[in-house]
């Protein structure tokens, strides 16, 4: 419990005691809470608490990297597209683009795929003739592009 007053700052350091030799990435969330002070009686405004979940990772090692496997499967709901990640640590896409058949397609991949994980989308149709998927992204170990066929 700390008390930080407006304009301070407070250094937090997260300790993990007890960590025995691993092989793969382990994920965990830090959430801080605010604790609003108690108000006046009386007193008119807006009062609300705020809440941080802060991404916390143990890798193995400086070198661990993801390995990511993709397939996309049209179906009736448009395609869906599933990400495998089989490497030793996570990866995060953000700010991805998906075409197929020169038409760019909704819903593309967002967020983390953490290591050993599986995470799937479900992106507009595509054109009626496309046979694969041209992804790019911006991944946690820079640029992200691929190809993936599409299957029925």
């Amino acid at each position: 419990l700390a008390e930080i007053g407006p304009g301070e700052s407070q250094v937090v350091r997260v300790v993990v005691e007890h960590v025995e030799e691993i092989n793969e990435e382990h994920a965990y969330r830090l959430i801080l809470d605010e604790i609003p002070v108690e108000r006046a009686e009386g007193g008119a405004g807006v009062q609300a608490a705020l809440r941080a979940l802060v991404p916390v990772f143990i890798t193995p090692s400086l070198q661990s990297r993801p390995r990511l496997t993709w397939t996309a499967v049209r179906s009736a709901e448009g395609l869906r597209l599933t990400i495998r990640n089989d490497g030793d640590t996570r990866e995060r896409l953000i700010n991805s683009r998906v075409m197929a058949g020169g038409t760019e397609l909704s819903g593309g991949p967002r967020g983390y795929i953490l290591s050993g994980g599986v995470r799937n989308w479900t992106l507009s149709a595509p054109p009626a003739g496309a046979t694969s998927l041209r992804i790019t992204s911006e991944g946690e170990f820079g640029a992200v592009e691929v190809d993936v066929p599409i299957t029925s």
